[in-house]
């Protein structure tokens, strides 16, 4: 599942990496920092664990409120960490007060969570949304005109067990204004992963495109990289 830290981070626009297992030279910044911290409790040499449990606090103190950071610089003045939070407290109120019925897809990272699964979207979609969920279905709704713009079946399903996979990867999956590359890639994957008939879209209006793949292929000019897919499911694609 995925923590609060991991979906704070992913509010703002950063992609948490692990480290590879047994190799701590990954943990470069972290390995740092203990250091440092571990210098500074040899320099004072605690004897008891409240003498100890003192110093972290003393080291934590200096170390976000009074130390300058020399990454952390506006015009010529630089910050402490703690300093530069307040530089923008907007920010982190409105992230820390955003509705969990609220999404907001950002251009720095395209991507949605569900139950664990991270499915990377299209950066057209970067935006604001209204979700709901319901025993059949996981729909966004655009914030600014109401409009469906994404959507995929419940219980989802996905033929890959990473966690981190393209959307069009998601059986089912349909999103808002869709560019005919995205729907010939669904349409193969659907094909060769999930083996059965292709969901029927509703009518939505012209914001989206019917899952056939004639239609999709209408006014659109692929690359050479998806001839062999788009002949391999429109006949007629190559007379």
């Amino acid at each position: 599942m995925i923590g609060q830290t991991e979906l704070f981070l992913a509010a703002l626009g950063c992609h948490r990496i692990t480290r590879t297992v047994q190799h701590p030279q990954t943990q470069g910044k972290t390995e740092r920092s203990h250091q440092t911290l571990i210098r500074f409790l040899d320099a004072h040499t605690p004897k008891t664990l409240e003498q100890l449990s003192k110093l972290v606090v003393k080291y934590r103190e200096h170390y976000n409120y009074r130390r300058r950071h020399q990454a952390l610089k506006i015009g010529t003045t630089y910050l402490a960490p703690a300093q530069s939070l307040e530089a923008v407290p907007e920010r982190v109120v409105r992230l820390l007060q955003l509705p969990e019925d609220v999404v907001e897809i950002r251009r720095s990272n395209p991507q949605i969570y569900y139950r664990g699964r991270i499915f990377k979207v299209p950066t057209h979609l970067v935006g604001t949304y209204q979700l709901v969920t319901t025993a059949t279905g996981f729909t966004l709704f655009d914030s600014l005109d109401g409009a469906e713009s994404l959507f995929f079946p419940l219980p989802v399903r996905v033929a890959s067990s990473k966690r981190l996979v393209p959307f069009w990867q998601v059986y089912g999956a349909r999103i808002r204004k869709p560019h005919p590359a995205w729907e010939v890639k669904r349409i193969e994957y659907d094909n060769d992963r999930y083996q059965t008939d292709l969901l029927p879209c509703p009518e939505q209006g012209p914001e989206f495109r019917t899952h056939g793949v004639n239609e999709v292929l209408s006014d659109y000019t692929p690359s050479r990289r998806t001839t062999a897919t788009i002949k391999r499911y429109s006949p007629a694609f190559s007379n």
